[in-house]
């Protein structure tokens, strides 16, 4: 069985464990206060989080529909990380305190989840 068609079937299950993954992740690292693990982690986990809001985690890789393209779950995980670190670079300059790596988590993810959002939507068409 070719490897695309193993990811499309499994796509669910792909995007749940990856989602619980980058969940444990953030949690430790923000326990640690390990401020790039965590920019990561929390942006990845804001891409995912938008796919999954989106089309149930059922894309996994970018694909074209009709409407334009989707990114999936997991191309979002990698577009919401490098976001997370675009928001975080601030914080990899400075000594974080504990308030300042939760908002970071909060900023990141929201970050994550933007990005994924505004690139499919410049992706996209209008259906006539």
């Amino acid at each position: 069985m070719p490897i695309g068609k193993w990811i499309e079937e499994k796509s669910v299950l792909i995007t749940i464990v990856a989602f619980v993954s980058l969940s444990v992740v953030a949690y430790l690292s923000l326990k640690e206060q390990s401020v790039f693990v965590l920019a990561l982690s929390a942006g990845g986990l804001g891409g995912i989080v938008h796919e999954l809001f989106q089309s149930g985690g059922k894309i996994p890789l970018i694909k074209q529909y009709q409407d334009g393209y989707y990114l999936g779950s997991l191309a979002g995980m990698l577009f919401g990380a490098i976001a997370g670190i675009m928001a975080a670079r601030f914080f990899l300059t400075g000594e974080p305190d504990q308030h300042g790596v939760s908002q970071l988590a909060y900023d990141t993810f929201l970050a994550g989840l933007g990005l994924k959002g505004v690139a499919e939507a410049a992706g996209g068409k209008a259906v006539v």
